[in-house]
């Protein structure tokens, strides 16, 4: 993906502490955009609070159709869209995973 940044914090032994990933937003923001762009980051934010492939799923459902009204509005271009979809496709396989070794180990 383009303009993709991930930006990695380690600690003074060189491991990663945390990280960051800023997607360039595009699209006619204005206060009531920003309050949008927020509200869907907090949206893909609360993944990793999921329990259930279940759960996962909804979630992504809620978030696809949120970002295409933010998209419709004009509050995102469809190349931000597009970008933005597939980081949480990841994200969304990434928790799959998680809760299915959980399920396991159980």
């Amino acid at each position: 993906m383009q303009g993709v940044k991930v930006k990695t914090i380690v600690n003074s032994k060189g491991e990663p502490q945390a990280s960051k990933i800023v997607i360039p937003m595009e699209g006619s923001l204005g206060k009531t955009g920003k309050q949008a762009i927020t509200y869907l980051t907090m949206l893909i934010n609360s993944i990793q609070e999921t329990k259930t492939e279940e759960e996962i799923v909804k979630h992504f459902y809620i978030i696809a159709g949120y970002a295409i009204c933010c998209k419709e509005c004009g509050f995102l271009t469809e190349k931000s869209l597009d970008d933005l979809m597939h980081l949480v496709e990841h994200i969304i396989d990434i928790e799959l995973d998680r809760v299915g070794r959980a399920e396991t180990a159980e």
